[in-house]
């Protein structure tokens, strides 16, 4: 397990003090806890997404691209907000309709993008 430098970068330069974390694996959930320790984040895990009250939400979503879609569409609608998004391969083309494309990554063959709604 390692620190993620790009998430964390992002994550700290907005200053958050904490995160909610949506998977549907266990597993993946359990990891996530692991690393949200390691890197010194509160967070809010769980299966579901919880009604939140935030007016330009942070979100994170490090799932295969086909999952990123399902798990979109279940997101409470935003007016602005910046997305952290990882988990597409480096041969398929960007998400689209997630808001401005800010910046993008590719590591060991896999992409990653910052977007941005305002």
């Amino acid at each position: 397990m390692r620190k993620n430098p790009i998430v964390l970068e992002k994550v700290f330069i907005r200053k958050e003090k904490w995160a909610i974390l949506i998977d549907i694996d266990e597993g993946a959930l359990e990891h996530a806890k692991e690393n949200a320790t390691l890197n010194g984040l509160e967070c809010l895990f769980g299966k579901n997404p919880p009604l939140i009250d935030d007016s330009n939400p942070l979100i994170l979503m490090n799932m295969i691209s086909s999952e990123q879609k399902i798990a979109w569409k279940a997101l409470p609608l935003f007016s602005q907000y910046t997305l952290i998004t990882s988990g597409f391969p480096e041969n398929e083309k960007e998400p689209q309709n997630y808001g401005a494309l800010i910046d993008q990554i590719s590591l060991e063959g896999w992409k990653g993008f910052l977007f941005q709604k305002t």
